[in-house]
């Protein structure tokens, strides 16, 4: 790849995640939690370990989502040591969720990835039209084929799901009010 791809692809990149980030809903620290902010859609996905997974195996308790890729080295391990420090300050009965936005990840790529990370919880993958319309229904951009189509990019923000589905607030990992406002957030579910 040459110079002039790799700045047009950052480029168009950053321009996409301003995009994004200006369509996500802003949510104030100590606002209440609202479930305004639309309902998860319903997926079919496979996890880490060749299981199955849709919305109905999350219904019921509250959980957490949030977008990585296997080939990652910077920032999706941080978002999951990220979900792997708060989830010891979250409710027991809270469930976590990472959906890979790489249309090349497998199962197993997922597996070496969760084990490398020491993450406990599910680690999915699916068709690239059902993670689009999956991050869509999130309110969240992901974008980029790999590396023969650009860089991947997604939001790094994590979702708030209720148990019935609703999505209940945004979370930036990297942001300590935010990390906070998770924990509170959550406890009221």
């Amino acid at each position: 790849m040459n110079v002039r791809r790799i700045v047009i692809v950052a480029l168009a990149g950053g321009v996409f995640l301003a995009y994004s980030a200006a369509r996500q809903p802003v949510i104030r620290p100590g606002a209440p939690v609202s479930s305004g902010l639309g309902s998860v859609p319903d997926f079919s996905f496979i996890d880490q370990h060749g299981g199955k997974k849709a919305l109905a195996d999350f219904s019921g308790k509250p959980w957490l989502a949030s977008f990585i890729f296997a080939r990652c080295h910077d920032e999706c391990p941080m978002i999951v040591s990220r979900m792997k420090a708060l989830k010891a300050a979250l409710p027991p009965s809270l469930q976590m969720a990472s959906i890979s936005v790489d249309p090349n990840d497998t199962p197993a790529d997922l597996l070496r990835f969760s084990k490398a990370q020491r993450a406990d919880w599910a680690f999915m993958v699916g068709k690239p039209a059902e993670v689009e319309r999956f991050a869509r229904g999130l309110k969240l951009g992901i974008g980029g084929k790999g590396p023969e189509d650009g860089a991947l990019i997604h939001s790094n923000r994590l979702v708030l799901v209720d148990p019935a589905g609703a999505i209940r607030g945004y979370y930036d990992p990297e942001n300590e009010e935010d990390a906070k406002r998770l924990i509170v957030d959550a406890a009221k579910l």
